[in-house]
C-alpha cells in the first residue's frame, strides 16, 4: 500500500469498486495495522463480499482481524454534523423534523455526498496512527 492512511475508489456503477476496495483493505490489514473499508449509501457490494452488514451506519464490524466495514449514508452523516456545529439537541430535533430541512437537503446538489465523504475524513482524523 501507499503508506497514505486514506483512500477514495470512486466510479460510475459496475465497475469493481467494491471489490477493488475489498481487495485493498485485505491487502492493507495487518495484526499492526487496523483497516477500515466503508461504502457510501446503503450496505451493498461490499458487505456482500464480506457477508456482513454493520446493524446501524457509521458503525464498524470487523470481519477479520484488524480489517472492520462499515457503511455511511448521507442523511446520518449530516444529522452528525449539524449536532457538532449545532449542539443544542431540541432545536436539533425541530430542524430534522422541518419539511423546509427534507426539502432543502434533497435539493442541494451534492449535500449527502459531501457530508458523507467529510464523515469519513472526520473519524480518520480522530482516531490514532494504524
Amino acid at each position: 500500500m501507499s503508506g497514505k492512511r486514506l483512500h477514495f475508489i470512486v466510479g460510475k456503477g459496475g465497475v469493481g469498486k467494491s471489490t477493488l476496495t475489498a481487495a485493498m483493505a485485505l491487502a492493507a490489514a495487518t495484526p499492526r495495522r487496523r483497516v477500515l473499508a466503508v461504502e457510501l449509501g446503503e450496505p451493498g457490494g461490499l458487505c456482500r463480499l464480506f457477508e456482513r452488514i454493520p446493524n446501524e451506519p457509521g458503525a464498524p464490524l470487523e470481519v477479520r482481524p484488524g480489517l472492520s466495514i462499515a457503511y455511511v449514508e448521507g442523511d446520518t452523516a449530516l444529522s452528525e454534523y449539524l449536532e457538532i456545529v449545532l449542539p443544542i439537541r431540541r432545536l436539533l430535533a425541530g430542524v430534522f423534523a422541518s419539511k423546509i430541512y427534507r426539502y432543502f437537503v434533497a435539493a442541494a446538489p451534492g449535500l449527502k455526498e459531501l457530508m458523507t465523504i467529510g464523515k469519513i475524513w472526520f473519524e480518520n482524523q480522530k482516531t490514532g496512527p494504524d
